[in-house]
């Protein structure tokens, strides 16, 4: 899974997290589990399947640009390597997405399957214990 610090900041209505100079707005599910963290750092997390090649996509996920440094071919799906934020994180593409060492990316991530974790205790701000 890719981790990744982010800074919850409220902004009117809406709620977003700023990763890496990135704001992700957050759908209501989420919003609603980081009430009380406005202003104050937590964990998101998402995992590599749910990263995705996100040409055409920008009207219909949250983007961010990023630099592909490795790319490693696995049969019928690729992991690319690219760093956000100071840590690398990993996506998982279908083999033929013509994103290659050196180039510039966009990447689609699934806010459905966003993960957010309080940064002190490491606990899941969206599932009970």
């Amino acid at each position: 899974m890719n981790f990744l610090d982010a800074v919850v900041e409220k902004k009117g209505n809406d709620t977003f997290l700023n990763v890496a100079g990135f704001d992700i707005k957050l759908p209501a599910d989420k919003a609603a589990a980081v009430k009380g963290y406005e202003g104050k750092t937590i964990v998101m997390g998402i995992r590599p399947e749910h990263l995705i090649d996100g040409r055409g996509k920008e009207n219909q996920f949250c983007t961010v640009k990023a630099t592909v440094e490795v790319r490693e071919l696995l049969g019928a799906e690729a992991y690319l390597y690219f760093t956000l934020g100071g840590k690398q994180c990993t996506a998982r593409v279908a083999s033929d997405v013509d994103l290659y060492v050196g180039m510039e990316g966009t990447m689609a991530l699934d806010l459905s399957k966003l993960q957010l974790f309080d940064k002190e205790t490491e606990r899941s701000l969206l599932w009970d214990e």
